[in-house]
């Protein structure tokens, strides 16, 4: 169950697979509602992992989704300044029958790049998504222990964990990505 209309939601089964996605909304002037829904969407067959993976997954998507949502935002307040009237111009379309909003007739939808105004912004999503999965994949293995574990196997352990916990930066204001 998702709690609004934005955040985490799991779901699944052992044989389709088990599903974490992530809902959020973009601002666009153009769009029916004035926003756009995405979802980032996790998919793997081990359950347990994935729930075990959530807080990490979670965490570093947030991350991704606020950098998308300030490039976006910055994005759709300047084309506020600039057209002002465009809020007005939206509503004198609307059909007062059916209560549809007119876009524009059949002109396709703004695309990702459009809405951030970035280029790159492709780029900048699979270099975070494939950081996020090679850090989740590397943070939980299994060990085999052949007997009640040693005080020094316990202390190497912890240290692996905490290795990869704070390596995704993203500088939103340059829109670097620093691996």
């Amino acid at each position: 169950m998702c709690p609004g209309r934005e955040g985490p939601i799991f779901f699944g089964d052992d044989q389709q697979g088990n599903t974490i996605s992530y809902t959020f909304h973009i601002q666009d002037n153009q769009a029916r509602g004035r926003q756009r829904l995405y979802s980032i969407i996790i998919v793997m067959m081990d359950k347990i992992y994935l729930l075990n993976s959530w807080p990490f997954l979670v965490t570093n998507i947030e991350t991704v989704v606020n950098l998308l949502k300030k490039r976006a935002t910055t994005v759709f307040q300047e084309e506020q300044r600039k057209n002002p009237q465009r809020t007005s111009e939206r509503y004198k379309s609307v059909n007062p029958k059916a209560f549809i909003v007119q876009r524009g007739g059949n002109k396709a939808g703004r695309s990702l790049p459009e809405l951030t105004d970035d280029r790159n912004v492709f780029k900048i999503l699979h270099m975070s998504f494939v950081w996020i999965l090679k850090a989740c994949g590397n943070r939980l293995s299994e060990s085999l222990l052949e007997g009640p574990p040693t005080e020094d196997s316990i202390i190497d352990m912890e240290k692996q964990e905490g290795m990869f916990a704070y390596m995704f930066i993203l500088n939103n204001d340059s829109g670097i990505v620093i691996l």
